[in-house]
């Protein structure tokens, strides 16, 4: 029996698909609550990563309190609290992140505001898992957000480069480039087909998509359409923080080869073809930008 009622709403990402902006986005919404730690990613994956990352600890640094103020209106910290109290038991408490009910009991914090799990890795899940937090949560709103695969997986590797995933590796080179393109666990969110297809089997109508390009191209409108679809309203929002902020700036990188270049655009080209004929017109300028690269080079 599905008996809980939180989260409202979880957005799968997947990883470098605008998860940041709309996290900064939505937490100064005053109908709106959400946790200190921006991607939870509890459900069979724990709170035991945070926690052994120092993530669960109650904080007071300028920029800490900035946040919380956003996210509670208000210069109390007892939400906040509380939520390290509660995750710090479940990391202990569930190792593998399968007790539901205590992961919804966390968003019983946002005492009756709307809340959500905004969560990149979520996209990587299975359908098994999938299946099971369908079954287990009471949740209505289940969104994505559609990139064309190529630039969304360039981007995603300039994040590991930023951490030196691979050291002091040539981040440029195919060779490197190539072993991130079949990374087993990271490569389950590099095909937007597939994701869809998984989550949209099990969630059917409650599971919808945004496009990435309207994030850039037309952020407040785009805001806009997510705030109501989630349930709030955009007019109830702190206002001194626009749709056009984003955290995530451009990273100084190694420059790619031709040959990587190349290597990407053939790889994802399958799934380009996909894209197409799931996604329509979102996805035709994905397939055209890279038969044109793969027919110049």
């Amino acid at each position: 029996m599905k008996s809980l009622n939180y989260p409202h709403f979880i957005c799968i990402g997947p990883a470098k698909s605008a998860t940041t902006w709309l996290a900064d986005q939505l937490k100064p919404q005053f109908d709106m609550w959400f946790p200190p730690v921006q991607e939870l990613s509890y459900p069979f994956l724990s709170f035991k990563h945070l926690q052994e990352a120092g993530h669960l600890e109650y904080r007071t640094t300028p920029w800490e309190i900035f946040k919380r103020v956003v996210r509670n209106k208000s210069l109390s910290g007892s939400r906040d609290r509380r939520f390290y109290d509660m995750a710090k038991m479940l990391a202990d408490k569930d190792p593998n992140g399968n007790d539901m009910k205590e992961y919804a009991r966390i968003f019983q914090l946002a005492e009756g505001k709307i809340t959500g799990d905004i969560s990149p890795i979520y996209a990587s899940f299975t359908p098994d898992q999938i299946g099971k937090l369908e079954k287990e949560t009471n949740c209505k709103i289940v969104f994505m957000f559609l990139r064309d695969p190529v630039a969304r997986f360039f981007s995603h590797y300039r994040m590991m480069e930023r951490y030196r995933k691979y050291d002091d590796a040539d981040y440029g080179s195919a060779e490197t480039v190539s072993i991130f393109l079949n990374d087993p666990v990271r490569s389950r969110q590099f095909y937007p087909s597939k994701i869809y297809a998984n989550w949209s089997a099990i969630w059917g109508e409650r599971f919808t998509v945004f496009d990435f390009d309207d994030v850039k191209a037309t952020p407040a409108e785009t805001l806009n359409r997510i705030i109501r679809h989630v349930g709030g309203n955009p007019r109830h929002r702190v206002p001194f923080i626009p749709p056009t902020i984003n955290r995530n700036r451009a990273y100084q990188s190694t420059p790619f080869s031709e040959d990587a270049k190349r290597i990407v655009h053939a790889h994802f080209l399958t799934e380009l073809e996909a894209c197409y004929d799931l996604f329509g017109a979102t996805a035709k300028p994905w397939l055209e930008r890279s038969r044109a690269f793969l027919k110049a080079s």
